[in-house]
């Protein structure tokens, strides 16, 4: 299973990032960027800054990944990528 990164601004794929069974209980947030995925936040991870927003305005940071994934699906997109 993947799940792909795309980019609003260059309307491009940024990124398709294989996700395992054990990745599907970490924060969303974290697991993008421990797959260098850029994703803007001040807090890490801890939901304050509410910088780390999706195109549909999602604040990532409040899901796990199997969360996000049961409600949005396999692509999330970012306006500034």
């Amino acid at each position: 299973m993947y799940l792909t990164i795309k980019g609003l601004a260059s309307q491009k794929v940024f990124k398709e990032v294989e996700i395992n069974q054990s990745d599907l209980n970490e924060n969303l947030l974290l697991f993008l960027r421990a797959n260098n995925v850029p994703v803007a936040s001040s807090c890490i991870a801890e939901g304050i800054c509410k910088k780390c927003l999706d195109h549909q305005g999602n604040i990532i940071c409040n899901y796990k990944l199997q969360e996000y994934i049961d409600l949005f699906g396999l692509t999330i997109s970012f306006d500034y990528l």
